[in-house]
This record gives structure tokens, sequence and C-alpha cells, in this order.
């Protein structure tokens, strides 16, 4: 039973990177070397602003045509969806009742849908992995999968903040797991991420999460309080499409 968890746990992961990451990045990285124009719209700029785009709008050579007109109003600021890839910093709280302890390092994928300018939907997975834990020879590697809403505004077109709860589940392995360490304690239990971030726009696609930070509390059984508050720091890149 586990084997198989375990296999199709990887299945996911693997299938997840590559094809909702690695693929939209890659397409999305060539198209913006080799036909920047193109993959852009073929927008139009008077003064530094958006005006138009060159391939939406009517020709006309004689007065009994009607006037062409221009395509857009104003830039938007990104597609209904984003996909990112970020880097991982987990000091979490293993021993009942105690401060940080663990220092876990990994990575995370997610994607989300933008219901509105403001509103999406996002789902997350990810992993973050400690090894000789104070040469100690214990490790612990947590992998979760969670989604719920995020709020975003923006301070400026560069710059936006946003606000996240994100619930779902984690998966401990290793020899610090509460399956190893505590009696008939599983190693799934209940995870939530609750915190904010500050994304930096380069340009309409391509956005520098400048730094994420988040309340990353899970509910193993720990034999006291069932309860790890931890702390999750996160910076990466984002695609928007």
């Amino acid at each position: 039973m586990k084997k198989n968890f375990m296999i199709s746990l990887w299945f996911t992961l693997v299938t997840t990177v590559i094809l909702g990451l690695l693929y939209p990045l890659a397409v999305t990285g060539l198209s913006q070397v080799f036909f920047y124009d193109r993959a852009n719209g073929q927008l139009i700029e008077r003064d530094g602003k958006i005006v138009g785009s060159r391939i939406i709008g009517q020709t006309f050579i004689a007065p009994g045509y009607f006037h062409s007109f221009c395509a857009t109003a104003q830039a938007q600021e990104g597609g209904r969806v984003n996909v990112g890839i970020d880097y991982n910093y987990v000091r979490t709280n293993a021993p009942p009742g105690g401060c940080g302890c663990i220092n876990l390092q990994g990575g995370d994928g997610w994607l989300s849908f933008n219901f509105t300018r403001h509103v999406a939907i996002v789902g997350l997975v990810s992993g973050q992995r400690a090894s000789d834990i104070d040469r100690s020879g214990e490790d612990l590697t947590l992998t979760s999968f969670v989604a719920g809403p995020r709020y975003s505004f923006a301070v400026t077109r560069r710059f936006v903040p946003f606000a996240q709860v994100l619930l779902g589940g984690v998966h401990a392995s290793g020899s610090l797991a509460p399956g190893n360490t505590v009696v008939d304690a599983s190693s799934n239990a209940f995870a939530m991420l609750a915190g904010g971030r500050l994304d930096v726009g380069l340009n309409r696609h391509f956005t520098i999460r400048a730094l994420e930070a988040d309340h990353f509390m899970t509910r193993f059984k720990n034999g006291l309080n069932d309860r790890q508050n931890n702390i999750r720091l996160s910076a990466g890149v984002v695609v928007r499409f």
C-alpha cells in the first residue's frame, strides 16, 4: 500500500514539473527569444504606452470603408493562467512543544487560475528535505499537496503583493517521520499554508517572486499537542499566460 502510494506520488510530482512547469517555461522562453514581437501580439506603442496591435484592425483604401480601430485600451497585468516554480526553506518544530529545530530545503511547483484581476484559485505541490540532522544520521522529508484562494493587488504595474490560504495534506518520510517516532502515528496529516508574497514583474509574461513568507502548519501526531507551527520562506519565478 505504502509502496503504491509513493509511486503514485512521485509520478504526480514528475509529470507536474515536466508538463506543468518545464514545458510551458521552455515554450514561452523560446518564443520570447526568437518570436518576441509575434508572441506578444505585435503591439503598437506610442510615447511608451501600448495603444493597439498590428494584427487586430481593419485596412481600408477608400472613404466609403469603415474607419479602422485600435485593439486595446490598456495592457493587462497578466493572463488568466499562471505557473511558477520556487525554492523553499522550512524551519520546523519537530519535538513536541519545542521550538524550530530542523531546517529543511526543497522546492515547489504551482498552477493558478485567475477568476478576476484580484482573486485566483491555486494548486501547489512541494517537497522539502533535511538529511544527517545535527550529524546524527537522522533525516526527514515533507511532501505536501495544498490548494485554495489567493488575493492579489497591484501597488504598481511592477510590484504586486498577495495573500493566500491553502489547505490540503502532507506526507512525511525518513527516520524522523511520525510513523517511525510515535506509536500508531500516521505519516499523513492535514496541512495549511497561510501567508503572503511580493512579485516583481519583468514584462507581461515573466515575474520574479522576490519573497514569500508563510505559516506552514501540520497536524502530525507527536504525543503532546499534535500540531507543528513551521515557518516557510520561498523565492522563485512566475510565467503568466
